[in-house]
């Protein structure tokens, strides 16, 4: 609830005022935008996905029927609460068969009307979630299928390289160029490996496990640069998770590599483990270069000069 933004519309200066109010006062952290007509309101929807809309029904120019429908075209998955005069029987009906998702009667109960604006976000935050994991389960998919047709190929490219090294003379200029070659044909079949893993979506195999030992046992196969200095706080004695030994190692290898990784000349490496009331968590920090802070909401935002942004 904390990160939700809603739009209230309404040509009514005092309720323009009051309703965030209430919704201050009521669900803390909302962030509230408000317009005091339809088209001043289609502006704002254009530009910013909200995670519910609110409207007064009966306004000058375009009504909040109206404006239901181009929400309904514009943003057919945000819900839309429109708010009716007190027995005003046939808008409501009107309001839910254009696809409202509530209506709110005058004078507005402000408990009901807060229960119902919650209700809607739930329901549109749970609907961002169902459509990111469908693109997820759609990219698994994807990237098996690529993944498998590029494993042939690439174990030809490899083979036909070891012949090569084997028949041709021992040139330096020929020799060089195989290895790169073949280097670049290894880098390739990691890749598709990771593709492969990222494609896999079976259960995980839990079994009980020290966190502080899965941090000790990354680091004795990481191979880090000397000019890294890692130093260890981790906690002993700690509860046993339950985890997939596996999967966590592989968090935590990727954690310590990328945190190496952006200290190319060297720095320092801190891995924290420790208990927090029912919860145990670990952090791993680094004297790298960083991220600028406008660059972190990118999912693949990255400081390497070779990241593709």
């Amino acid at each position: 609830m904390t990160s939700a933004r809603v739009l209230i519309v309404d040509d009514d200066p005092a309720l323009l005022q009051a309703l965030p109010e209430t919704l201050r006062l009521r669900a803390g952290g909302l962030a509230v935008d408000t317009c005091d007509s339809a088209a001043a309101a289609l502006d704002r929807i254009a530009t910013t996905d909200y995670d519910a809309i609110i409207s007064d029904i009966k306004m000058p120019g375009m009504d909040g029927l109206a404006l239901l429908a181009e929400v309904r075209a514009l943003r057919p998955d945000t819900p839309t609460l429109l708010i009716t005069g007190h027995g005003e029987h046939s808008l409501a009906v009107q309001a839910l068969r254009g696809g409202a998702y509530d209506f709110i009667q005058k004078p507005i109960d402000r408990e009901y009307f807060v229960a119902s604006l919650n209700r809607a976000i739930r329901t549109r935050q749970l609907s961002r979630r169902v459509k990111e994991l469908d693109r997820l389960a759609f990219l698994g998919q994807l990237a098996g299928g690529i993944s498998h047709e590029l494993r042939n190929p690439l174990g030809v490219i490899k083979n036909s390289v070891y012949y090569l090294k084997i028949v041709l003379p021992a040139e330096d200029k020929v020799g060089r160029h195989l290895d790169i070659l073949e280097r670049e044909v290894d880098r390739a079949s990691r890749i598709v490996t990771d593709l492969l893993d990222f494609a896999r979506t079976g259960p995980p195999a839990r079994a009980r496990a020290d966190l502080s030992a899965l941090v000790r046992d990354c680091l004795e196969r990481l191979p880090l640069a000397d000019s890294i200095t890692v130093t260890l706080k981790l906690a002993e004695d700690l509860p046993k998770l339950l985890v997939d030994h596996d999967q966590l190692g592989s968090v935590l290898s990727n954690l310590i590599t990328n945190a190496a990784q952006a200290m190319p000349e060297g720095g320092v490496l801190t891995i924290e483990t420790a208990a927090d009331g029912d919860g145990l968590w670990v952090a791993v920090a680094d004297t790298g270069v960083g991220i600028a802070p406008e660059h972190r909401r990118w999912p693949r935002c990255s400081s390497k000069p070779t990241a593709a942004r």
